[in-house]
């Protein structure tokens, strides 16, 4: 009995998640026009100017300020490095970045998930995880291509770690908490 209530419970997730990434997912090609366009466009260009060849994530690069160095001091160009990246592969499209976007919002699902599992119960756990997937402000967030995805994934992610580590005492969840919050921090 207590088995198929385990298993019962991790369809119940995987199907969370599914329709997390469904809504996610939908219009993915969407170009960057949304009620954020001028932020999203900021950081389409930034990820641009890594993919032409400026590489160094230290001296992250505008398109606005006209001919020369147009450095900008944003925060730490994570999602638009790994999207240069990316572009790389699989060639310069919108749908690459809000994908990476939706991927680190998965992420944070996934981690808020764990959270409120260590903390309370896997029901309250089941049912925060339902809100969080279908809440459309969550949605919204979670595929447009900004650096909000990635903290919070990372931030969820450090929670979830520092509380398996005051459970455990194991000093590698509290190394692998301090480095999500770190990375977290600096987006």
């Amino acid at each position: 009995m207590l088995k198929t209530s385990y298993r019962l419970k991790t369809y119940f997730f995987i199907s969370i998640f599914v329709v997390a990434a469904l809504l996610r997912f939908y219009q993915i090609d969407q170009p960057f026009i949304d009620g954020t366009s001028w932020r999203q466009t900021d950081t389409a260009t930034i990820a641009d100017n890594f993919y032409q060849g400026h590489w160094n994530i230290l001296l992250p690069q505008i398109s606005w300020n006209g001919p020369g160095e147009n450095y900008v001091g944003y925060e730490f160009q994570t999602i638009t490095y790994l999207t240069a990246l990316l572009y790389r592969i699989f060639g310069h499209h919108d749908w690459v970045a809000r994908s990476l976007a939706v991927s680190f919002s998965l992420w944070g699902l996934f981690a808020f998930y764990q959270l409120v599992r260590q903390v309370w119960t896997e029901d309250r756990a089941l049912l925060a995880a339902t809100i969080l997937a279908i809440l459309p402000n969550a949605v919204y967030v979670g595929r447009s291509f900004l650096p909000d995805p990635v903290m919070l994934s990372c931030m969820m992610t450090a929670a979830w770690l520092l509380v398996v580590y005051l459970k455990t005492e194991r000093f590698r969840y509290l190394l692998l908490a301090t480095l999500a919050g770190t990375l977290g921090l600096s987006c």
